[in-house]
């Protein structure tokens, strides 16, 4: 039994609120007010009146909605879409956030002006499928919009997007972000697989050959990171498709990449598949997470003697005399951190950029000394 302060108000939100409002709401009675995706800038007024509300529309902030960013003085993330025009067979977003949600760009590029006169720098632009981003308001080429009208602001330092999707993903795109003075030449292209017949049980849109030609596109492109997801046990996928995976992904050898078990979600098409063996989804998420070690590993060694921009975010937390810093290439929290053991006498802020030398890997750790402020 929940012990409840006097005079408390209990309020349950989000994704699982807004997937099961029903069900949830007939079985805690306990919960004061329930309220789903599109209700977020109202709680006050939920609060107020103890009322319940599902929003038809998803929320989506503006360049007028208040926000309080925590973690960074340097760094923000800034949402550009929500929702999803896709039909991935493994994936629920879409059932309770709806089809794809455009900010328009003025909107995207007003917020980022009222924060570079905060003092950030550093931007990751977001959405459940990024590279669509525009498309539900007529734009053909929306993120190379976006990507210029980011460029033309003073005071953006360096930015990254995340969450491509395959199939709308163009190799002009894949251009403008190597080209781009601003944006970092970073791929996040979840592909959850690389076996055409798996793929199409997934409902990717996108086979084995035309996603090895984008990947290889951008591999091509000069200090290109690349960064994917896989999903291990998919329904449909036996062991000749898994070491076919396992093969690729040994061999392209991605600068990171994330491997989830999958979950059977209710109201996804892929609920009422045969489903993989619980113990061999394990079996096989633990051998693709340790050719993701021997990936990243990799990757690290071949950044020892590169000269690289990087943030001092802190006191290490492995020594006092180490600082804990990233790399403007990398994402924050997801691609790791560079400890700096030299700091060349140079004075040190903390969300300061310093140009310094890859000087070793530790074991799994890359240490460097700075060479100079910027």
């Amino acid at each position: 039994m929940m012990t409840r302060k006097e005079n408390s108000i209990l309020v349950m939100s989000g994704c699982l609120t807004e997937r099961y409002k029903e069900e949830l709401q007939a079985d805690m009675p306990e919960i004061d007010i329930f309220t789903g995706v599109g209700d977020y800038e109202k709680i006050d007024q939920l609060i107020a009146t103890k009322q319940s509300t599902f929003s038809p529309e998803v929320y989506l902030a503006t360049e007028t909605s208040g926000r309080v960013i925590t973690g960074s003085t340097y760094h923000a993330y800034i949402k550009i879409a929500e929702g999803c025009n896709q039909a991935c067979s493994f994936c629920a977003i879409p059932s309770f956030k709806g089809k794809l949600h455009s900010r328009s760009l003025s909107s995207i590029l007003k917020e980022v002006q009222n924060l570079v006169a905060q003092g950030f720098y550093d931007f990751s632009f977001i959405s459940q499928d990024s590279s669509s981003y525009g498309r539900d308001m007529k734009l053909s080429d929306g993120l190379i919009d976006l990507i210029k009208g980011v460029e033309a602001l003073e005071g953006v330092d360096s930015a990254r997007i995340l969450y491509l999707y395959p199939s709308t993903t163009t190799f002009a795109l894949i251009d403008a972000i190597s080209d781009s003075p601003v944006f970092q030449t970073y791929y996040d292209m979840p592909i959850q697989h690389i076996d055409s017949p798996i793929l199409k049980i997934m409902k990717r849109g996108f086979g084995e050959k035309k996603t090895i030609e984008l990947l290889a596109y951008m591999k091509s492109k000069p200090n290109a990171f690349i960064r994917t997801s896989l999903i291990a046990g998919h329904p449909g996928e036996n062991e000749p498709s898994f070491e076919k995976l396992c093969d690729f992904m040994e061999a392209f050898e991605f600068d990171r990449f994330n491997t989830f078990q999958y979950s059977n979600e209710e109201t996804t098409s892929a609920y009422t598949l045969k489903q993989v063996d619980q113990e061999d989804i394990e079996r096989r998420a633990q051998i693709l997470g340790e050719i993701a070690e021997k990936n990243t590993l990799t990757s690290l060694e071949n950044m020892v003697g590169e000269t690289v921009t990087l943030v001092i975010d802190g006191e290490s937390d492995e020594h006092e005399y180490l600082l804990t810093a990233r790399p403007l290439r990398w994402a924050v929290d997801i691609d790791g951190e560079i400890l700096v053991n030299d700091t060349s006498d140079l004075s040190v802020e903390y969300g300061k950029r310093y140009e310094a030398k890859i000087t070793e890997l530790a074991g799994t750790q890359l240490l460097a000394t700075l060479i100079s402020a910027i």
